[in-house]
């Protein structure tokens, strides 16, 4: 005869059980959150994760540092935060946490599906301090070069980011405060392009372009998934996400460019503008695509990035850029010519990624970075630190509406090919009924 188990006891083992699947769903929820992806990414993969564990909905909200949700089943409900202790990207666990979700079919046992999130938040970076530093060096070079850099600037530019990259990945792995990493990588990153560049000057190389390169050196600071995402999350309204990823976004480039100020003040240095480059159509034309191809690649390795997903993202970026450097030669507004390259890019990661199956945000950011008007971003707020009103304004309106062009592009090819993202009023990951 089977024992008889009291229905007190059944009830506690059935709580224990709901409880323990709401804190690995939250779990999964702060994981995700934590690699930078986009707040509606985050809540859709909660979804699909709780219903798949037994649940019938989660209802979560998702800021920069902490993710809260209540999870509902029946008549039962149970509401934990998740915070995030350090903010980062880590698109590896992005595709990891997409996987994860995807692959979490109805049914699983909580324990399995535990592990599987304890091998994820285990799991090492793919790239040390030192292949990262080599990231930046590429990345930032490749900037230089879009900006109408030379040969001396770009090796400058690339000495500098290296060595202020490596920096900011020693220091983090420390847990010093953000802000103060990026005052100090900014600010070496500055010290050593004036050096390299200022030694071969000495030594006779001509360079005309000296104070155009500059900038550049710091461009690897660009808060890139912070800034897109910020942007797709307030594109949905969805503003205790958006606005707290764009004010972070915002003090790190306000503090990257106070490093370039002071250095800039302490050597009397003024940024200005390059001019073009002297060179034929056919060689402008192949330099252009491999610098995008090449600058994308570091960005997209700097986010720990599979090399595989880097690869697509840099050929993505390497279509898009030169096709938005084209229209700019012939005479495109620049808040023109960003919109319909992002769009592009939108589309292309849209079609992309369910064949390499990984997340459509991880194909797409690197290759808007790379048209980023940092230098212009940059120099504007230097021409402030200078008092130079007129120029920053002139800079900061442009920067402004060119940013804003990006994340249009990509937002408009976000609802062209995802109708659930296109709609209010649904709950992200549940189906239509």
């Amino acid at each position: 005869m089977d024992p008889v188990i009291p229905q007190s006891a059944k009830t506690l083992d059935e709580t224990l059980d709901f409880e323990s699947t709401c804190r690995a769903v939250v779990r999964a929820g702060t994981l995700m959150a934590s690699a930078g992806t986009g707040a509606y990414r985050v809540k859709e993969e909660m979804n699909r994760v709780g219903v798949a564990l037994g649940l019938e909905a989660v209802h979560a909200e998702v800021t920069l540092n902490t993710v809260m949700a209540t999870c509902v089943l029946g008549s039962r409900t149970h509401t934990l935060v998740g915070t995030i202790p350090a903010v980062s990207v880590n698109a590896g666990r992005i595709v990891e946490m997409e996987a994860l979700a995807l692959g979490t079919a109805q049914g699983t046992r909580l324990d399995d599906f535990e592990r599987r999130l304890d091998a994820i938040a285990n799991h090492a970076t793919r790239y040390g301090p030192v292949l990262t530093a080599m990231a930046a060096m590429l990345a930032c070079g490749a900037f230089c070069f879009l900006n109408h850099g030379g040969w001396l600037e770009c090796l400058g530019v690339a000495i500098g980011a290296g060595a202020g990259q490596w920096l900011r990945a020693t220091l983090a792995r420390r847990r010093l405060n953000q802000l103060g990493v990026t005052l100090m990588a900014g600010i070496v990153a500055c010290l050593l392009y004036l050096v390299v560049t200022g030694v071969l000057m000495t030594l006779g190389v001509p360079s005309s372009r000296h104070a155009a390169g500059y900038t550049s050196a710091v461009l690897f600071l660009i808060p890139g998934f912070p800034l897109i995402t910020a942007a797709l999350d307030l594109a949905r309204l969805d503003f205790s996400a958006g606005i707290a990823r764009l004010t972070y976004a915002i003090l790190i480039v306000s503090v990257a460019s106070i490093s370039a100020w002071l250095v800039a003040e302490l050597v009397h240095l003024v940024p200005l503008q390059a001019p073009e480059l002297d060179l034929s159509d056919p060689t402008l034309v192949t330099l252009r695509m491999a610098a995008s191809f090449c600058g994308v690649l570091g960005f997209a390795i700097m986010f720990n990035t599979p090399l595989h997903i880097a690869l697509a993202a840099a050929a993505i970026g390497m279509l898009a850029n030169t096709l938005r450097l084209y229209w700019v030669d012939l005479h495109w507004p620049l808040q023109l010519a960003a919109p319909a390259a992002s769009l592009l890019v939108g589309l292309l990661a849209a079609w992309i990624s369910p064949r390499m199956h990984c997340p459509r945000i991880v194909l797409s950011v690197p290759p808007v970075l790379i048209m980023i008007p940092g230098a212009i971003a940059y120099q504007a707020l230097v021409y402030a630190n200078q008092g130079m009103s007129q120029e920053a304004i002139d800079n900061a309106y442009q920067a402004m509406f060119i940013v804003a062009g990006i994340v249009i592009g990509l937002a408009l090819a976000r609802m062209l090919t995802d109708r659930a993202w296109s709609f209010e009023g649904r709950i992200p990951g549940k189906p239509d009924r």
